[in-house]
């Protein structure tokens, strides 16, 4: 995997400069900037976005909690979310807690069981820093385990 540092030896600049350049930032000569977007080409560079997210603490990402994908018109909003951001320039992550597969009809009044699992949840999606979560609810009810401090804009179906 080709990376700016790379880019940067093949061109006899610092990696600042490369970075402005891919950045699109007018701070190196028109030269340079030639020759950096040649060697990008040459060289099939591919921005990493893992590093450019634990940068700008973006990943264009937006977590999609799913009460349960089978239930209802779940897939239909899944699909709905999906291909809005996707205008936008976002993806999505999936996660599926299968509440009805997991425990049919035994959790819906069983706060316990869903918090338990909701933190699960909401940790992995902390982890992999998602811009955004949107929790697309079952049933008509209150949920109480989102915490107001998780740091992550959240929006309930």
């Amino acid at each position: 995997m080709v990376t700016i540092k790379d880019i940067a030896r093949e061109c006899n600049v610092s990696i600042a400069t490369v970075s402005n350049v891919l950045n699109g930032k007018n701070k190196a000569g028109e030269d340079t900037r030639n020759k950096i977007i040649e060697a990008v080409e040459r060289l099939c560079y591919k921005p990493n976005k893992v590093a450019k997210g634990l940068r700008s603490r973006k990943t264009g990402t937006i977590g999609i909690i799913a009460e349960d994908l089978s239930q209802f018109t779940v897939p239909n909003i899944v699909e709905g979310i999906t291909r809005h951001i996707e205008q936008y320039g976002y993806k999505t992550v999936l996660t599926n807690m299968r509440l009805y597969s997991r425990w049919a009809d035994k959790w819906f009044n069983n706060e316990d069981m869903i918090d338990e699992l909701l933190d699960q949840t909401l940790e992995e999606l902390k982890s992999v820093m998602v811009d955004g979560i949107i929790y697309i609810a079952v049933h008509a009810r209150e949920v109480k385990k989102i915490p107001s401090d998780l740091g992550i804009p959240v929006v309930m179906i």
